[in-house]
Parts: C-alpha cells; sequence; structure tokens
C-alpha cells in the first residue's frame, strides 16, 4: 500500500474548505503500527515507552517538535531519533509524517465512503498478493494438529471458513467454539501442534492471557488481526493482518468492515496450495 503524505504545506481558503498546496512529500509503504511491529525486536525499554506514549497521543504528538517530545518522555532528542532510525526512518520529520497520517485526513474535503471503502479492499488485496506467505504455509503444513480459535462472533465465523477452505487441500483445521474449549486444549497441546488466534484488537485480556500460555508451551502461534500496534502480533511467531475501514452512520452506530478477514483466508489457501505443490513435487511418494 503506497500513500503520499505532506508534510509541508500551505492552506488556503477555497470556498467552505481548506485547500492544500504541497511543498513536499513522501512515499509511505506501510503504516507507522506496521514498521513498530515489524521492528519490535530492535526497541529497548526507552523506545517501548515512547511506543506507548506515542499510540496514546497521536494527535497531539503529530504537532510536536522533538524538544517537545522530549520534555514531554523525559527521553533525549537522541534516544528520540535512535528510536526513529530503528524503525527505518530517515528522523523525526519523517516519524511525524507516519504519524499525520494515522490521525488526519488531510486530502479529502468531503467522503465518498462507499469509494474508500471499496479502494481500501483493492489496496489490501494487492497487498495480500505481494507478502510473504510462506513462513505461515510452512507452519500449517508442518503442523500435526491446527487450532483455530476466533475471539468473536466474526472472528469464530472467519475460523470456521478457513476450516472449510482447507479441507479442500486434505488438512483438518480444529476451530475452537470459545474460552470454555479453548483451556482444556491448551493441555493437550505438542510441539507438534499449532495455533491460531483470530482477534479483531488483538489487546483483549482474554487473547493476551490465551497468547502467552501458547507461548509458554513453546507451541507455534500465528495471529490474524487488524493492521494496528497489538500485543497478539508481538506474541505470535506470525502475524497475517486484515485491513478494516470505519464507516461514520448519522442514522446508527459507526460500523468497521470485516469483509477483508475473510478475503485473507481465500488468499491464505491458494498461497498454501501453491507451496503445498512446489514442496511436494519434490517428494517421493512415500515421503508425501
Amino acid at each position: 500500500m503506497s500513500t503520499v503524505f505532506v508534510l509541508n504545506h500551505d492552506i488556503k481558503k477555497k470556498g467552505s474548505y481548506d485547500v492544500l498546496f504541497l511543498k513536499t512529500s513522501y512515499k509511505v509503504n506501510m503504516t507507522l503500527s506496521e514498521l513498530i511491529n515489524k521492528y519490535y525486536e530492535n526497541l529497548n525499554k526507552n523506545d517501548i515507552y515512547l511506543c506507548q506514549y506515542i499510540s496514546n497521543h497521536k494527535k497531539e504528538c503529530s504537532k510536536m517538535t522533538i524538544d517537545e517530545l522530549s520534555s514531554k518522555c523525559n527521553i533525549s532528542r537522541s534516544s528520540i531519533l535512535r528510536f526513529a532510525q530503528k524503525l527505518s526512518l530517515n528522523g523525526y520529520s519523517e516519524l511525524k509524517v507516519y504519524l499525520k497520517l494515522e490521525t488526519e485526513n488531510v486530502f479529502k474535503a468531503e467522503r465518498d465512503i462507499l469509494t474508500e471503502v471499496c479502494d481500501d479492499y483493492h489496496r489490501m488485496i494487492d497487498d495480500f498478493k505481494s507478502r510473504d506467505f510462506r513462513k505461515v504455509c510452512q507452519m500449517i503444513y508442518e503442523a500435526k494438529r491446527v487450532f483455530v480459535y476466533g475471539t468473536g462472533s466474526m472472528q469464530t465465523s472467519v475460523a470456521r471458513e478457513m476450516q472449510r477452505k482447507f479441507i479442500y487441500m486434505k488438512k483438518c483445521i480444529n476451530t475452537v467454539e470459545g474460552k470454555g474449549e479453548m483451556v482444556p486444549i491448551l493441555d493437550m497441546l505438542t510441539r507438534e501442534d499449532m495455533v491460531i488466534i483470530i482477534s479483531h484488537s488483538g489487546e483483549s485480556e482474554q487473547v493476551i492471557s490465551c497468547a502467552k500460555e501458547v507461548k509458554i508451551r513453546n507451541i507455534p502461534l500465528i495471529a490474524i488481526t487488524k493492521m494496528k500496534i497489538n500485543p497478539l502480533a508481538r506474541l505470535s511467531d506470525e502475524t497475517l493482518y486484515a485491513g478494516t475501514s470505519l464507516i461514520d452512520s448519522a442514522v446508527n452506530d459507526n460500523y468497521e468492515t470485516s469483509m477483508l478477514f475473510f478475503m485473507l483466508t481465500e488468499v491464505l489457501l491458494v498461497k498454501y496450495m501453491l507451496y503445498k505443490g512446489e514442496i511436494e513435487s519434490v517428494l517421493s511418494p512415500a515421503e508425501k
């Protein structure tokens, strides 16, 4: 997903809308949340504290100078710069670009919600296509048993759909119907098994507790969650991200889309099919 975002701009009035005149632009390939998840192992305690502060105060931080952020967090300027560099960014200015991207909608004066949602689907499908699922496919292929735990009604539906799809590839997937089933299953797991946890936020105490129990037992763990920094993604060996779109409603509560979670299982099946074909094409009949 590539988005051009403006760091320096002039704002002039045109009718009832602010018009942006671009001075400097950057090409952004990942969200800040994705970068933090990707480089999390490189971060120290100060970096993690800075992550937490920024995550909780994104809008305020997007307007702060480096000295202001340093004062707020009681962390030196040089530590903040090193934090940005650990995320593969050039410096603090580029970090602010990512913060602005996640907090402001500077390009849109009027929202075309249907177009936004469809564009999000197209971008995410392209992302699914380009991402390397090989490690995930290997984990599923080598697992003696696969258990998929969906933490809510939508997530359970995704788990059941995944179970149904993988029957086609002769891979039996066991769905876990709620926390009550997961507790005894944890005691049955061996290192030859694998667990997939599907969670919307990846932040609930129930999800974190379950993931920790899996990791204590040294069981391979895959997370399927939405694109944001969350504890589940950090605890997992591999994470598959599915984007969501928030739709503002004038007649009801806001609605968050979930279709990409289901699309992800379809793409995963196809990639698994290709992976299995590649692996088994070089095996003898006795090894298959």
